[in-house]
């Protein structure tokens, strides 16, 4: 029936009639009948208020209609007895009566309303026919109304809390501090190719710090971790330039989470199977994006280039990841060399100034393998190794090799358990731009986290432990323990 033609989403409906079709000439004395009685209907309920039928009103939905073959054959007779109702509804066969019986019924009929014999007499008709059509023949309706994808909010802003306690301490000092984190992800999408994006912070702390060298004395902030400007010219390629977060270079060794202003070129082919390569040109600066250089000096430059491959099917038992790439320091400012050395970098004195001994530029290579059991058990292996070319045997080694689990609970309740162990040698990397909490370099050490998310209440606690030592005896360097106890809530939008 047209009235219940309805919604039919992301379906095909296909209506054959087995008998011979309809002449174009008969197609359109039917037309004609249909729209006459149906202006006769809405007029007559309007005319009458104690009649109250309703004209069903159906959208369109067929969208498509073909004849399987272009010959119609016979005529659409109108007998005068048929006359007889105000007509609603128009009934046709069904796709079900056509199956079960091979051929539809012979005669077309009209259901009234229920009106009165005034009213039915006013505009009353009826159609009968005998339809003779080959049995090939068929009137197929398309009915497609797949709903289009929603397009993409504009402007799109999550945030989250996160309530930490902090301790650090060696033999020669002690920090104990209590932080307020407060973090918000904006995203402003200009175009299907153009979009803004910031990560920005609030930070309060309160802290009891006895700080020999003055690096662990807790601060309270306002900032950045990123903000920048995407374009996607072609698909596969992103371009991005503004702050960058540099823990999103993966090389845990040489850099922490400190943003610098720099360019950023990624060109990612596939989805579950991919290859990657990106590209970044920066400017090393300190977490006040102060380059630390003087006037007499070159402006600090940083580069690097990583080329990796992953093979994450969808559902598949095993994940694997590896990368390479190559990374470069220039005209690092003399400040951040006096900064380096309770880092445990290799410094000398030229003209008067602090200096490293050795330039940075080097190589690094990782891989991760991830076995995933069940959607609930997951056990993930990780290593790192980067090597700096540019210092002697001894000085310019790195590696980080880590483990963990990932083990999903009833009520949604996921447990975190990971470790790694890691060692860095002096003058892997400028010690000045790598983690305090790892200790910069001239260090081997140890971490321990656990994390425990509750997804359905929207939090996560946790707790993380580093302990590291030197590697080579250094007049400021002794052994460390950092531990962080933290209450956060996971992101949701504002």
């Amino acid at each position: 029936m047209a009235h219940q033609a309805g919604r039919i989403l992301g379906s095909r409906q296909l209506i054959k009639i087995n008998k011979p079709s309809f002449s174009v000439f008969s197609l359109l004395i039917l037309s004609a009948s249909l729209i006459t009685s149906a202006a006769s209907a809405a007029q007559t309920g309007a005319s009458s208020a104690s009649n109250q039928a309703g004209v069903s009103q159906s959208r369109p939905a067929a969208r498509k209609v073909m004849a399987a073959n272009s010959s119609f054959g016979s005529a659409v007779s109108t007998p005068s007895h048929a006359l007889a109702t105000t007509p609603s509804r128009v009934a046709v066969p069904s796709r079900s009566s056509v199956r079960s019986s091979g051929r539809p019924s012979s005669r077309a009929s009209v259901q009234g309303s229920g009106g009165s014999s005034s009213t039915q007499n006013a505009s009353a008709f009826s159609v009968a026919s005998n339809l003779s059509l080959p049995p090939e023949s068929a009137l197929e309706l398309t009915l497609d109304e797949t709903e289009s994808p929603k397009p993409k909010k504009k402007t799109e802003i999550k945030w989250r809390t996160r309530v930490s306690g902090q301790h650090y301490q060696n033999s020669q000092e002690l920090t104990q501090w209590a932080s307020l984190l407060l973090q918000a992800n904006a995203t402003r999408r200009v175009s299907d190719a153009v979009l803004f994006k910031a990560n920005l912070f609030a930070s309060l702390k309160s802290s009891y710090a006895q700080s020999k060298y003055g690096e662990y004395q807790p601060r309270s902030a306002v900032g950045a971790f990123e903000g920048y400007i995407e374009a996607k010219p072609w698909e596969p390629l992103a371009l991005q330039a503004g702050i960058l977060d540099q823990d999103k270079m993966n090389a845990p060794l040489i850099l922490d989470q400190i943003p610098w202003p720099g360019l950023v070129q990624k060109l990612e082919i596939g989805e579950e199977y991919s290859v990657e390569f990106k590209a970044e040109q920066a400017i090393p600066t300190a977490s006040d994006l102060s380059t630390q250089a003087t006037s007499a000096e070159s402006t600090p430059a940083f580069t690097m280039e990583t080329l990796s491959v992953a093979a994450e099917p969808k559902d598949g038992l095993v994940h694997v990841k590896a990368w390479g790439g190559h990374y470069a320091f220039h005209n690092l400012a003399s400040r951040a060399a006096a900064d380096s050395d309770i880092g445990g970098n290799t410094l000398i004195e030229v003209d008067g100034k602090t200096r490293f001994r050795y330039e940075f530029e080097g190589w690094l290579a990782g891989g991760e393998a991830k076995l995933n059991f069940n959607e609930g058990f997951s056990w993930k292996f990780s290593g790192q190794v980067a090597q700096n070319l540019q210092a002697p045997e001894n000085f310019r080694n790195g590696q980080m090799l880590g483990t963990g689990l990932s083990i999903t609970l009833p009520g949604n309740i996921i447990l975190e358990p990971e470790g790694a162990i890691y060692f860095a040698e002096s003058d892997l990397g400028p010690s000045v731009y790598n983690s305090a909490e790892q200790g910069h370099n001239n260090r081997e050490g140890w971490i321990a986290s656990f994390d425990t998310t509750f997804k359905n209440q929207g939090f996560r606690m946790g707790a993380i432990l580093y302990d590291s030592s030197p590697i080579n005896p250094h007049p400021i360097q002794v052994r460390q323990q950092f531990l962080l106890l933290k209450f956060e809530t996971l992101y949701e939008l504002l």
